[in-house]
């Protein structure tokens, strides 16, 4: 096996503020211009600031590990013990606030006909130490 394939970064990530914050603010706008648009209940608007919340929790109480190698292979243990295995594809990006993490999942059957799937996972600067956060922009930046 060659150094580059070995998956010998290991990730963790917790918890985001800002995370959180963003699920709940996209959702409070929508919100309010729904408001302006169509001119809901009381009750209406309490029930969608109750989703706005609850988005904005689910969000912030991610929690999973990143195993890596240098050449972009990836191996996500999420919470529920889940387990993605896959490649970092070249339409990952990152920014100073958040990676925007694109999985080319394999497949363990291989078939011309089998479809790829992709995952799609957004990692915010405070969820991970700075060095983690370099590292990923890093592996995603060369690839």
């Amino acid at each position: 096996m060659l150094s580059a394939n070995a998956l010998k970064y290991n990730i963790i990530v917790k918890s985001s503020i800002y995370g959180g914050l963003t699920v709940f603010f996209l959702y409070f706008f929508i919100i309010v211009c729904a408001q302006l648009l169509f001119g809901f209940t009381f009750f209406s608007l309490f029930i969608l600031l109750i989703i706005a919340l609850y988005g904005g929790k689910k969000v912030y109480q991610q929690n999973y590990q990143l195993m890596l190698s240098d050449n972009g292979k990836v191996k996500l243990l999420a919470h529920n013990g889940e387990v993605t295995e896959g490649v970092i594809s070249q339409r990952s990006f990152y920014n100073g606030l958040f990676i925007s993490l694109q999985i080319n999942e394999s497949q363990a059957v291989c078939s011309a006909l089998a479809k790829r799937k992709k995952s799609i996972l957004v990692i915010y600067q405070d969820s991970v130490s700075d060095a983690d956060f370099h590292l990923l922009a890093r592996i995603i930046h060369f690839r």
